[in-house]
């Protein structure tokens, strides 16, 4: 019994980890770019914790942290060697935020307290079952 329970509680926390990640490498949409990206960028902030991943319009991808914003373009840092680079909004076809999102770590967290209770539950069960009375046994 105790091996199904263990099976169980490790499918669950995959189900949960699984099901975030995939729903946290979300990237800009192409409706309208410059806009969008530009309204991503806003929601990003600027700073060493802004780190970003940009695919722009001509295929390269750049990685680094957004250190500044203008209205028709952003300037990108890269954190080894501090060099910034002006990228302008309309030149970026995918932006993807660095990291782990704030999805997934709250799914996380959930998986593994989920699993804290499916032990916790298992190992109560395991205990009143062990002695052959569930409900106390006259003495």
């Amino acid at each position: 019994m105790h091996s199904h329970v263990f099976t169980a509680m490790s499918i669950v926390v995959l189900v949960f980890v699984f099901q975030a990640n995939s729903a946290s490498g979300q990237t800009a949409p192409n409706n309208d770019p410059p806009a969008r990206v530009q309204t991503q960028i806003a929601r990003f902030g600027t700073g060493e914790k802004a780190k970003v991943t940009v695919r722009k319009n001509d295929g390269t991808k750049v990685k680094g942290y957004i250190s500044r914003t203008s209205d028709a373009a952003f300037h990108l840092t890269d954190p080894k060697t501090k060099q910034t680079s002006a990228i302008a909004y309309s030149d970026v076809s995918k932006i993807k935020k660095q990291g782990m999102s704030t999805g997934l770590k709250i799914a996380i967290i959930g998986g593994v307290a989920a699993a804290v209770v499916v032990v916790v539950a298992a190992i109560a069960v395991k205990e009143a079952f062990d002695d052959g009375c569930f409900l106390g046994c006259p003495e």
